[in-house]
């Protein structure tokens, strides 16, 4: 598959996302989803590994610990993403200053990862940079 596909399917599955939480944080009490994100991530990877069992062989000490600290981040972000609809944040307000977070990846990949930004790539940039804070800040 190509990486632009992956990347609009990942687009359209989170802006359905960010619109279902808001809906469901009205009804019920948001901290009922760290069990379920937890039910439905396991059989996800059980489902994996049956796939995938030449996986295992693959996997190294090294490998588990950098998994969990990403699973650990990510975690810490859904729980401030719940947390911020539950207080009376909305999609237009939340979801732009969430959206931010790619500002921060791509100046962390310039600094430690050595990627290089082209001047279109850094225009881009920065004029999402104020269109997200003119949403965000309205």
């Amino acid at each position: 598959m190509d990486w632009r596909i992956a990347a609009l399917v990942t687009m359209l599955a989170l802006g359905a996302y960010n619109i279902l939480v808001q809906e469901f944080i009205k009804k019920v009490d948001w901290r009922i989803m760290i069990p379920i994100v937890f039910v439905v991530s396991l059989a996800l990877f059980i489902y994996f590994l049956a796939t995938y069992p030449s996986f295992i062989d693959t996997v190294n000490p090294g490998s588990v610990i950098f998994s969990f600290a990403l699973a650990f981040v990510f975690c810490i972000s859904i729980i401030f993403t719940y947390f911020s609809f539950k207080e009376g944040g909305t999609i237009s307000g939340v979801v732009p200053i969430l959206n931010l977070s790619m500002f921060v990846s791509v100046l962390i990949s310039i600094i430690f990862l050595k990627e290089e930004v082209n001047i279109l790539g850094a225009v881009g940039m920065v004029l999402s940079f104020i269109g997200l804070i003119l949403l965000a800040y309205r």
